[in-house]
């Protein structure tokens, strides 16, 4: 969490002590000789290490030495469908007592929301063949929807945003027909205020209508400017009197023998088991997001309208979903 909110705030521009305190205690935290974990004594992942370099960047506190392990830590986690949360190498099984005949194929399957962060945090590097590769494999994998699903996030929306943000990040734009693909779904999905629910409620939710509004941004050269104001103000109507912005479910904990969260029917609130549910407790996450995605109106048509544009990998499989119509609820 606290790199996520670090990443999020600093990328917007915000300069406060507690982020530079944030920062400090993340050096701390990280795994010798390798990446950072989910929490406490969690062993290192790919995700969680992605995140603390996107927060640290910039900041000069992780020094090369640290910085080099890190990164050497997470491409590890790189597999020909992009980037692994866990390795099987009995750290996470020895973590949580598995049997060794549970399969762990779920956690140590590549994840297209786990391969986004990475490319965010330059693994690959920025420009690098490879970092091309890897953002086409997913350009590749939308789904009939129109978007990408995530592992560890319910619905659509991170991930797509996280694509999109690493086009931008590497001066690329996708293919006219997967942009309109994804303005379709904006289009299709959002609520009658320009809000969008998390998974099949009907209300507006914080953190899902800011990835919308992040996506509406970064497709701007394609319209919707009426759309994306209305998505601003219903964004800007659920902010709180403190300021913040409520949180709600919007983490998931799949089992790990899970490959496709999707198929789950049957999920718990708040356990912190698998197949749960996890709360963004005080908004951290949504209120986070938020400023970022109000950050990135300002942006608007600051994309390179010549920007070369990225084509799909034409050997990767589509995504599994293919037909599907409309967005996957939970």
């Amino acid at each position: 969490m606290t790199a996520f909110v670090t990443a999020h705030l600093a990328s917007s521009g915000a300069r406060d002590p507690a982020l530079h305190s944030a920062r400090q205690w993340l050096v701390g935290q990280r795994f010798a000789g390798s990446g950072w974990g989910y929490g406490g004594e969690v062993p290192a992942d790919a995700d969680s290490t992605a995140w603390c370099l996107i927060a640290l960047g910039g900041s000069g506190l992780l020094d090369g030495e640290a910085r080099g392990e890190a990164a050497d830590f997470l491409a590890a986690h790189q597999t020909a469908a992009g980037t692994a949360t866990y390795l099987e190498d009995g750290r996470i099984r020895d973590y949580i007592r598995a049997d060794a005949d549970l399969s762990l194929e779920g956690w140590t399957n590549a994840h297209d929301d786990v391969t986004a962060a990475a490319l965010l945090a330059d693994v690959p590097p920025r420009g690098s063949e490879a970092a091309r590769e890897a953002l086409a494999r997913l350009l590749r994998r939308q789904s009939g929807a129109g978007l990408w699903d995530a592992y560890w996030w319910r619905g659509p929306w991170y991930t797509t945003a996280l694509l999109l943000r690493a086009l931008d990040q590497a001066g690329l734009r996708p293919p006219a027909d997967v942009g309109r693909r994804i303005v379709h779904a904006l289009e299709r999905e959002k609520l009658a205020d320009g809000g969008f629910g998390l998974g099949a409620s009907g209300d507006p939710d914080p953190f899902t209508t800011a990835l919308a509004l992040e996506c509406h941004c970064r497709l701007a050269r394609l319209g919707m400017d009426e759309a994306r104001e209305r998505t601003l103000a219903a964004l800007l109507a659920l902010q709180g009197p403190d300021g913040s912005w409520p949180g709600a479910y919007v983490l998931r904990i799949p089992a790990p023998d899970v490959v496709e969260p999707r198929h789950v029917s049957n999920w718990s609130l708040g356990s912190g088991g698998g197949n749960s549910f996890v709360l963004d407790d005080g908004g951290l996450f949504a209120t986070a997001l938020a400023c970022f995605a109000l950050n990135a109106t300002l942006g608007v048509g600051s994309q390179a309208a010549d920007a070369p544009v990225l084509e799909p990998a034409t050997d990767e499989p589509v995504s599994s979903d293919d037909d599907v119509i409309t967005v996957a609820r939970d």
